[in-house]
């Protein structure tokens, strides 16, 4: 099958000091692929690459088989890719609707259809529509993040430590709740903390490590892996 999502040999720096260095992944219609790694590794710098927040030196991205490098962040949403990042970057003073529907973007046709499936997804965001971002906990700041880029439509989410700083009940619905935005034929890419959840959710992975990719392959070959057990499983 092809794939919807292709970055091969992708540099990046900050300055003088180089971030990612010669990464290859794809993600193919339809998957969950998960790109774990330590901190530092160059996670969020790969999903900053795609998303169009951060420049390469080599290499090239391409989605759907159109070249994405270069393009600006706004285009490479229109082109279908939401990134929903570290952190949620919500928008504290304006309320859960209104920071939802900031996501709708080129999808604003779609605005009603999109807010019914986040509302169906995330059920306490209804209830909390008209409450301030900034007074939510955690757990719901982070389906008001994710659903804000589900708010666009996308045929690709890419989603950054949704898990940070969460309690381990949050946790366990926000990926039940990926786990349905899947079965519904979208594809993400996932740069998750908690390396066993985020290869059990995934069909496939890739290991970043010191900004190259050194392992990758299906989930179950992964967990099984040695050095995924030792560096990143405690085993």
């Amino acid at each position: 099958m092809p794939a919807l999502l292709r970055v091969d040999g992708i540099e990046v720096a900050y300055g003088q000091v180089p971030a990612v260095r010669g990464a290859s992944l794809e993600v193919r219609p339809g998957e969950i692929v998960a790109l774990i790694g330590s901190n530092g590794a160059g996670k969020t710098t790969t999903l900053r690459a795609i998303s169009g927040l951060l420049p390469i030196r080599r290499g090239l991205i391409e989605f759907e088989g159109d070249r994405l490098d270069g393009l600006s962040s706004s285009k490479v949403v229109g082109r279908g890719i939401a990134h929903v990042p570290e952190g949620r970057q919500l928008f504290p003073t304006m309320t859960v609707l209104e920071n939802l529907e900031l996501g709708a973007g080129a999808a604003k046709a779609l605005k009603a259809e999109s807010l019914e499936w986040v509302f169906e997804l995330f059920p306490r965001l209804r209830e909390r529509r008209r409450q301030l971002a900034g007074t939510l906990s955690g757990g719901e700041q982070q389906m008001v993040a994710i659903g804000r880029g589900l708010m666009a439509r996308p045929k690709l989410l890419m989603l950054d430590e949704p898990s940070l700083g969460l309690a381990p009940v949050v946790v366990r619905a926000i990926f039940d709740n990926l786990v349905e935005i899947n079965r519904r034929g979208m594809a993400i890419l996932l740069v998750e903390q908690n390396v066993l959840r985020a290869l059990q959710l995934s069909h496939r992975g890739y290991v970043l490590e010191n900004g190259q990719i050194v392992l990758d392959g299906p989930r179950d070959t992964l967990l099984a892996d040695g050095h995924i057990k030792q560096a990143y499983l405690g085993r």
